[in-house]
């Protein structure tokens, strides 16, 4: 682990303020507790349990516009200390923990849906707008995004791109690389560049997919160009029981393989099947409609039309 520079945290602090102000900025102890950790169990554990120091950042900022992120990214260059951005904390991993402190920048105050554009089937979105409240106006103006994590309630669009997210919808709608059309980010030296930009169309890598899952280590995306879709004006909803995992697995793969691609195929294995079989009611299990199940081997799934309960 290399070592940082010595910080002045009271020009750390003169200088945070002059930035975004007294009250986007903070060093107060609860705050920079609250921003060394993410939701990676291991280091939970160990926190709850007391047994390692868990690092903490010098400070945290709450910016709300790019040109903040820019003059706190040049600060922290200026001064020799690690950023680290942060959405919704609802990682897994630690990528947002501050393993050697610096300026945490936290997205959530860029939270706006900036437009969306019918034609073209493109939405304009700040980072860090929360996932569900995003799916919800865009829901309002007749669309969708089509990436539900399970994570949806607590984590940022801005999350989701840097750590390549999958959701729910993606047989459907495909993952989350799938429906970028560009990125806003800034980079390490404080440059903001867009992706989708004329100049970077017509030469050099993909900017885009180069930057989504590196996790804030190439840049901190503050704000993208996605694609939408139509909402869908009829939601049917199936579950069918298997006799165990690989027979799932099998019907599944023959669903896939003739083309067929319903929104979400989630399969549970015996002990989820057993968690959820908690909360069903013996009325509604009282008043279940079976038919026959056909044999894997005909490529078929089993379907429940009216007619008579299994004995």
């Amino acid at each position: 682990m290399t070592s940082i520079n010595f910080v002045d945290v009271d020009r750390l602090q003169r200088d945070l303020e002059a930035i975004v102000g007294p009250r986007r900025m903070s060093m107060r102890a609860v705050d920079l507790d609250t921003y060394s950790r993410d939701m990676w169990p291991r280091l939970l554990i160990a926190y709850r349990e007391g047994a390692i120091d868990v690092p903490r950042p010098h400070a945290v900022v709450w910016p709300e516009h790019v040109r903040e992120v820019v003059s706190v990214v040049k600060l922290a260059r200026e001064l020799g200390i690690p950023i680290v951005p942060y959405g919704g904390g609802s990682g897994v991993c630690g990528g947002a923990v501050p393993i050697q402190g610096g300026i945490t920048i936290d997205t959530k105050r860029m939270q706006q849906l900036r437009s969306v554009h019918s034609d073209e089937l493109i939405c304009d979105v700040e980072a860090g707008i929360n996932g569900e409240r995003f799916e919800r106006d865009l829901e309002r103006r007749g669309y969708t995004f089509g990436n539900f994590p399970s994570s949806i309630y607590c984590s940022t669009v801005g999350g989701w791109l840097a750590t390549r997210a999958a959701g729910q919808l993606s047989t459907k709608y495909g993952k989350v690389e799938d429906r970028v059309a560009g990125l806003t980010v800034v980079t390490g030296r404080g440059e903001v560049i867009e992706t989708d930009g004329p100049n970077r169309a017509l030469r050099g890598p993909n900017w885009t997919q180069l930057l989504l899952g590196s996790e804030g280590t190439l840049g901190l995306i503050t704000s993208a160009r996605l694609r939408v879709s139509p909402a869908p004006q009829l939601r049917v909803f199936r579950g069918f029981e298997v006799d165990d995992v690989a027979t799932g697995l099998t019907a599944i793969r023959r669903v896939l393989q003739k083309g067929l691609r319903p929104a979400v195929v989630r399969l549970y294995d015996e002990m989820d099947t057993l968690m959820n079989s908690f909360g069903h009611k013996e009325e509604d299990e009282a008043h279940e409609v079976r038919g026959p199940v056909p044999p894997v081997s005909t490529g078929a799934l089993p379907a429940w039309p009216a007619g008579e309960p299994p004995k």
